[in-house]
């Protein structure tokens, strides 16, 4: 079991890793301030403690085998910890489904002023998490279609890496020049090499199979500032939420579960009793297949997407999202062929689509080789 402390300030933990918030662990704080001009204890307990938790799924790298899953005692400080304390287990619960590893989770009791509730008048937007996927772009056109009305705002969760970043942004300078411009909040939270940990490879499992818990936390809490008590809106496509299995290689924690249904009820359950607020969390395209968010973003947003250079960029998100994921996890070259040939086929409606061959490291664990699609023509 790997045991990992988290502090604020620099008070003596013991761990086999340490974490200290604004140090080496970046939870967001600084931009939740940013954005709403304030941040209580409570909102700063539960960014701490989803922080931690992604950290830590990075920091440890997953063997082979019976070697794939973990266990970790993780060690968090609360100044809410009445609060968090009770919702303990159903946490690790959750953390067990998405990523198939042991969880213990110890809340520190720090000294703070506990909140005692917060006074947001509800309202009738929508708070979308936007990862800058095709799946999460598609869901931005079409809940932020002016002509529904209300409010929709958008979340993303950002790591270090700058590609992530600019292709979010691109994005979103894309929409706005096509009459679509919800507010974006942008959160950066990762771990770093730096002090009191300078030689940790902070970022040494790309599995990031917790990181869906990160993501809710951060919308849930943006959405109760603005509140949108009522809904919290989720966009993945129906077999990439409940996961089946494309082959023998891809069960537990090896398919990701970031959309599943049980995982989003019982984290709805999780933050309704963690913030005190009535909050839903809704998957709208989890009847759909990817073709049929690829039809509905040809079809009803045609005339916002209908340069050829985009039409590109989009697909290309698909092969990004979807490809890699399956070639890092060390998918055999016909298998992976053979998926590649089941997301042609969801794309034959599309005119231009072409499947050309690509290379790309993993890191610092050997070379894979991947595949992605990209289009020529209009949507």
């Amino acid at each position: 079991m790997t045991r990992i402390s988290v502090r604020r300030g620099n008070q003596d933990v013991d761990g086999d890793v340490v974490f200290q918030a604004g140090k080496n662990l970046l939870s967001g704080e600084a931009r939740f301030k940013q954005t709403f001009g304030s941040i209580t204890s409570l909102e700063s307990d539960l960014l701490l403690l989803a922080a931690s938790i992604f950290a830590a799924d990075r920091a440890i790298y997953r063997g082979d085998g019976e070697e794939y899953s973990r266990s970790f005692e993780l060690r968090v400080p609360a100044v809410n910890i009445g609060k968090l304390q009770p919702l303990r287990r159903q946490a690790e619960r959750i953390l067990r489904k998405l990523s198939n590893d042991a969880w213990r989770l110890t809340f520190l009791q720090i000294p703070g002023k506990q909140e005692a509730g917060l006074s947001v008048t509800p309202s009738t937007g929508e708070t979308l998490l936007f990862s800058g996927g095709l799946d999460s772009l598609a869901a931005a056109v079409e809940f932020g279609d002016p002509k529904r009305g209300g409010g929709l705002h958008l979340v993303s969760h950002i790591t270090h890496n700058s590609k992530t970043t600019g292709a979010q942004n691109a994005l979103i300078r894309r929409l706005d020049s096509k009459g679509i411009s919800p507010p974006h909040t942008q959160f950066l939270v990762s771990s770093r090499a730096v002090a009191p940990a300078p030689s940790l490879e902070h970022d040494i499992e790309s599995s990031q199979r917790t990181r869906s818990f990160l993501f809710l936390t951060l919308a849930a809490l943006v959405a109760r500032r603005l509140g949108h008590r009522e809904l919290l809106l989720i966009a993945e496509n129906g077999q990439m939420a409940v996961h089946l299995p494309l082959t023998e290689g891809r069960i537990g924690a090896r398919s990701t579960h970031t959309a599943h249904p049980d995982v989003l009820k019982e984290m709805e359950q999780f933050l309704q009793a963690a913030i005190d607020v009535p909050i839903r969390i809704k998957n709208p395209y989890v009847g759909r297949t990817k073709q049929r968010s690829l039809k509905y973003f040809g079809t009803a947003s045609r005339r916002q997407f209908q340069s050829r250079r985009v039409a590109g960029k989009i697909v290309v998100f698909l092969g990004m999202q979807l490809i890699v994921e399956y070639a890092f996890l060390a998918m055999s070259a016909a298998s992976l062929l053979r998926f590649m040939e089941q997301i042609r086929l969801h794309m034959s409606a599309m005119p231009g689509v072409r499947i050309s061959r690509n290379y790309t490291r993993r890191m610092k664990h050997g070379e894979t080789s991947w595949i992605m699609l990209s289009s020529f023509g209009n949507f």
